[in-house]
């Protein structure tokens, strides 16, 4: 009679991590209806519909997958699952529009905030002073999604190569917005 093992240390492994993905994943489902119904303001048809959807695309993708877990080894694919699972989690809670923060040091302070005022971006003024030559600077602080920080990088470093620009996340956001334009295409 064989004697090999069926629960070794890589099974309990495994058993933990499917766990742990498949037990956050099903603890969003179930608030996801209501998610977006109050983030996206949609009716229940859609919200229906959506919900939908991630059934289909479970029956279509499961062959698929079951095939590449039969053909490839299996460590590495799970990790990829592993990664974009974690992602679409963070996109469902976080959404796609995650703002960031943004502080340009320049000595064209002016200068920046008038271009960046001409795209609709409402910035704040600071005054600083320089921790070692001490001479003052203008601090520029504003607040873009995650998608326009390269036009925004761009168009500062276009005006004053040598500026200093830190860029943060910002959990919430709340008024001082004026009509916007994209960052990344400046209006003619």
């Amino acid at each position: 009679m064989n004697n090999d093992k069926i629960v070794t240390p890589s099974f309990c492994y495994i058993l933990a991590a499917n766990f742990l993905l498949f037990f956050a994943f099903y603890l969003i489902l179930p608030i996801l209806p209501f998610y977006l119904k109050e983030e996206f303001m949609i009716g229940k048809s859609m919200i229906g519909f959506i919900l939908s959807c991630y059934t289909l695309a479970a029956l279509c993708i499961r062959p698929f997958a079951g095939y590449l877990l039969d053909t490839f080894a299996r460590r590495p694919l799970y990790l990829v699952a592993y990664f974009i699972c974690a992602k679409m989690i963070d996109v469902v809670s976080v959404g796609l529009d995650e703002s960031k923060g943004v502080l340009v040091v320049t000595d064209n302070g002016d200068a920046v905030s008038d271009a960046l005022n001409h795209l609709g971006r409402s910035v704040t003024l600071l005054y600083g002073q320089g921790g070692y030559r001490k001479n003052e600077k203008k601090v520029l602080y504003l607040v873009v999604n995650r998608l326009e920080v390269t036009g925004l990088k761009q168009v500062v470093h276009s005006i004053d190569p040598q500026s200093f620009i830190s860029i943060f996340d910002v959990s919430e956001v709340q008024g001082g917005f004026t009509k916007r334009h994209s960052i990344s295409h400046q209006p003619d």
